[in-house]
């Protein structure tokens, strides 16, 4: 079974646990302080993920480290990735788990790159255009990449509108060489 389709089948496990969309982002906040953990010290991850050091082991350094400040269904729950060995599967199970409380929220994460640093009016004006076509809240990263020469692109999930400077030229260059292929048949 493919990683994604496993962090998929946790995140779904643990959504099924929760009792309101309040109480699942609650519990995504305390899986995203875990993860976040992971990334801020090397050695908390590489001890999580070493296949030499036991479930129990490790399960008392969670309870140690975490047993105050999380929930005790997300402790529970990454004690049971632990028993189960996939505690290295922590963050990409936590992303599956956030699109699934975003989901619910009817909430769209989009990430807006410009050629330059918009102005907050220019930000607010974009982000509500996108939340209308849309028809959910949209929460948006904001990007600069000056190689797109001027306007910008949009990533929503997997889809990329791009209505760039550097994109448009790309598009009339690729339009003008099929143009020449044609007439040299």
């Amino acid at each position: 079974m493919t990683s994604i389709r496993i962090a998929r089948r946790y995140a779904k496990a643990l959504m099924a646990t929760t009792t309101s969309v309040d109480h699942a982002e609650e519990l995504l906040h305390d899986l995203q302080s875990m993860v976040d953990a992971q990334l801020a010290s090397p050695e908390f991850r590489a001890m999580m993920r070493s296949p030499v050091i036991q479930a129990s082991k490790k399960k008392v350094v969670l309870q140690e480290v975490f047993g105050s400040s999380v929930k005790p269904e997300v402790l529970a729950f990454v004690e049971l990735l632990t028993d189960k060995g996939r505690e290295g599967d922590l963050d990409s199970i936590t992303n599956e788990y956030s699109a699934m409380v975003d989901a619910r929220r009817n909430r769209v994460r989009v990430t807006i790159t410009s050629a330059v640093d918009l102005d907050e009016a220019t930000r607010a004006a974009t982000t509500q255009a996108l939340a209308a076509n849309l028809a959910a809240t949209v929460v948006p990263t904001w990007d600069v990449d000056a190689s797109l020469l001027g306007g910008i692109t949009i990533r929503v999930t997997d889809k990329v509108v791009d209505a760039s400077l550097r994109g448009n030229l790309r598009r009339l260059r690729d339009s003008l060489a099929s143009g020449r292929a044609l007439s040299n048949n």
